[in-house]
């Protein structure tokens, strides 16, 4: 039995709506994963206190845990390709309280305040999640 150019070209539309759905898994997988970690580092991110300036004006604490986005997934080619998204946080300090900093008076170093690691702890608890999670979006692609 020789393949036909129209079995061929069949063959060849199928691989290619297969790849469709295998990138459409991986986006969305990788939207959860985001999620996931952004719901995880803001319960983690500690709040300042708040309390109120010499103006009369109150100083809010919560900007740092207020900042975590999660990025959207997209692919980083073509059909095919990884599937990448992130979580960002655009306030400055965010490293100090992550990894700890120094605590300088007149110019000298006087102590350290240990990091707080919420987004470390937060991916380490999340990337264990990361094999269910894709299977529960291959399982919504009706993938078994």
């Amino acid at each position: 039995m020789a393949l036909e150019y129209n079995d061929v070209k069949r063959l060849s539309k199928m691989i290619e709506g297969l790849q469709t759905m295998i990138d459409k898994v991986k986006v969305s997988a990788v939207d959860e994963i985001g999620k996931r970690l952004n719901n995880r580092v803001k319960k983690a991110t500690p709040v300042g206190k708040s309390y109120e300036l010499k103006n009369g004006k109150k100083h809010t604490g919560g900007h740092l845990r207020r900042n975590w986005k999660p990025k959207p997934a997209k692919l980083r080619g073509g059909p095919g390709s990884q599937a990448v998204g992130g979580l960002y946080n655009i306030v400055e300090y965010a490293p100090y309280v992550e990894f700890g900093h120094r605590i300088v008076r007149n110019g000298k170093t006087v102590g350290w305040v240990p990091g707080k690691h919420m987004l470390a702890t937060s991916e380490a608890k999340t990337s264990k999640e990361m094999v269910k999670i894709i299977d529960i979006e291959l399982r919504k692609m009706g993938f078994k």
